[in-house]
């Protein structure tokens, strides 16, 4: 798989408070080739944007918690309108509460005090939740109260019916446990001092940590060197990595058969909105398109690069190096290139990207920062974005784009009043608005690219992006259902199961494996399979709906209306009735992938057909 997904890794909300949410749910920038350097620039973000201090912070949550008991005492005399609208708000009080500790537990990842408290506040935000959709749940379907929140409720009831059972409880309690210790053990095998270092120029990169920039760097012998340690290192680890795999795998199996699911990936898929004829509806079609994707890499890999090698397929033409762009020159090619979506889109993600406005927090440098990628928002304060370090590339700063355009919508949200019940719904939901921007941005370089080098370098990326969202979201999504039903019927016990089931898969999607297939570490490498497993099918679809979007959004004169008016309300209703509103048609997942590949087809086409009337020179 030629571009890793962790590349621009973005978290989700917390998985106890995601299961309760689930359950509710302009100026011309410099010319790119003078762009300043952008390593060692750094940006953060104040804590007390949301507490003046700790103390104030802790006396707030008290109140939070003191306000809610005595909603729940028996003596409590609101009715069930008041009780209800009492509940919202508060849970809106907790974001803000949950969100400074996302920050602060993500500025020093060694600070446990605030990676408990961040727990404590996930708890209590779940409870108050948990205890809103209790109260909406039988309310009359015609109170004008009631209403707005119909999604609450039937999302409520339908996770009501999957509750675990009281005699399951112990064993769940046992499984978090354990779970706890399978992702300790992932993040020991994984974390960057534990790999080799390469020496560029005056700079030690870590092959884990500097991947990506070191497989952006002119020189192929580099490239290879780096991309050989990683890989031999990650090689050694699979052992380790398979034991930590399995057990997560085998772990969420049992307790999604215990809340009556037929295994881990029903449950997975019933949380997103989907069924498990979706998912496979979706697979078939861009499993039976495969020949595009295997046109692509095969153009790909004769478009003037060193080599079909996996080291190469960041890298720019020979002789090509891409500048480094700084944050305002970043912040400047967003704003145009999301001018798509509207004139207050591109006021938003304006402000979060301004190095002036105290909104971006990431470093050079990782440090003692959580790695991670993020935007926390909340009801009460302004929206913010956290990348854990900036390396100075362009996948660098799509990352940052794609984490803006999610502050962007929390900040859309908050202007709109929108309710803190309906701030996240499906992750693929949530996640195709941020791949649209970054699709947008991409776009963007490309149109103003001066050169046929810069250009070539620009649109292979946003083909390399279309890909992932595209071709290499299917084959996730279906490497990991089959590891989960592999080891739900006993058939994937170790690594060369594993690697059995990556060879079954990249048959079916590629047509087979590279002459470097020996050190393939696809699913050892994938870092959400044991952090979030299951959640790359979210991608799959959030692909599938972000790349009609990015052709909509140049086709459709009505889309911008449109897309800011479904971005304004939040998730207030089924998923798939807001991907209805935005394609103006009912949704078919096939047709979508068929619509898709078209366009990806197209751009495949153009790839090594450059006008040089427009660019001038090489």
């Amino acid at each position: 798989m030629p571009y890793p997904r962790e590349a621009r890794l973005t978290r989700k909300p917390g998985t106890r408070l995601l299961l309760a949410l689930a359950c509710l749910l302009v100026p011309s920038s410099p010319a790119l080739s003078t762009a300043a350097a952008s390593h060692g620039e750094s940006q953060s973000v104040d804590q007390a944007r949301y507490f003046a201090t700790p103390a104030a912070e802790l006396t707030a949550r008290a109140s939070i918690k003191q306000r809610f008991d005595a909603l729940g005492a028996s003596n409590s005399t609101l009715d069930i309108e008041t009780a209800f609208h009492t509940l919202e708000a508060l849970f809106g009080e907790c974001l803000d509460h949950y969100a400074y500790y996302e920050l602060v537990a993500a500025q020093n990842a060694s600070d446990r005090v605030a990676s408990a408290a961040r727990d404590d506040v996930e708890d209590l935000c779940g409870d108050i939740a948990g205890t809103a959709k209790e109260r909406v749940r039988p309310a009359p379907a015609d109170a004008p109260w009631a209403r707005p929140y119909a999604y609450l409720a039937a999302r409520s009831a339908r996770a009501e019916a999957h509750a675990l059972p009281a005699a399951a409880k112990p064993m769940a309690a046992a499984a978090d446990t354990a779970l706890d210790r399978f992702e300790h053990a992932h993040r020991l095998a994984t974390q960057g001092t534990g790999f080799p270092t390469v020496k560029v120029g005056s700079r030690a990169l870590n092959v884990a940590d500097d991947f990506h920039t070191l497989m952006a760097l002119p020189d192929e012998a580099v490239r290879k060197q780096a991309w050989t340690l990683h890989h031999d290192a990650m090689l050694q680890r699979k052992p380790a990595l398979a034991d930590a795999l399995i057990g997560i795998a085998a772990l969420r199996d049992g307790l999604a058969v215990s809340r009556g699911y037929a295994s881990a990936p029903e449950q997975a898929y019933a949380g997103m909105g989907l069924s498990t004829a979706d998912v496979g509806t979706a697979l078939e079609a861009l499993q039976s398109r495969a020949s595009s994707f295997a046109a692509y890499r095969a153009l790909s890999e004769t478009s003037g690069k060193d080599g079909p090698a996996p080291w190469n397929d960041e890298a720019p033409r020979a002789g090509f190096s891409p500048p480094a762009m700084s944050m305002e020159q970043v912040r400047q090619i967003a704003m145009r290139a999301t001018a798509r979506l509207g004139p207050e889109h591109v006021a938003q993600i304006g402000a979060v990207l301004d190095p002036a406005g105290g909104r971006m927090d990431f470093a050079s440098q990782l440090g003692g920062r959580k790695r991670d990628a993020f935007s926390i928002t909340a009801p009460h304060s302004t929206s913010v974005l956290y990348v854990s370090h900036r390396r100075g590339d362009t996948e660098s700063d799509v990352e940052v784009v794609h984490e803006g355009a999610h502050a962007v919508h929390g900040q859309l949200m908050n202007a709109h009043g929108t309710s803190p019940l309906f701030r996240h719904g499906a992750s693929w939901l949530e996640e195709t608005f941020a791949i649209l921007d970054e699709f947008l941005y991409r776009d963007q370089l490309v149109s103003e690219a001066t050169t046929i080098d810069a250009r070539d370098y620009y649109q292979r990326g946003l083909l390399r992006d279309l890909a992932l969202q595209l071709f290499i979201s299917a084959e996730e999504a279906q490497l990991e259902a089959a590891i989960h039903k592999g080891v739900h019927d006993g058939t994937v016990r170790g690594p060369d199961d594993l690697d059995a089931l990556v060879v079954q898969m990249r048959t079916l999607h590629e047509g087979g494996f590279s002459e470097h297939a020996e050190r393939d570490t696809t699913w050892a490498a994938k870092r959400l399979f044991y952090q979030d497993p299951l959640y790359l099918t979210n991608y799959l679809f959030a692909g599938l709906v972000a790349v009609k979007l990015y052709a909509l959004s140049a086709e459709d004169p009505g889309f911008a209306a449109r897309y800011a008016r479904v971005q304004a309300r939040g998730f207030d209703r089924e998923p798939g009735e807001v991907v209805e509103e935005l394609i103006g048609r009912p949704v078919d997942w096939a047709q979508l992938a068929e619509d898709d590949v078209v366009l990806f087809n197209a751009r495949v086409a153009a790839l090594n057909h450059p006008d040089p009337a427009r660019l001038g020179n090489r």
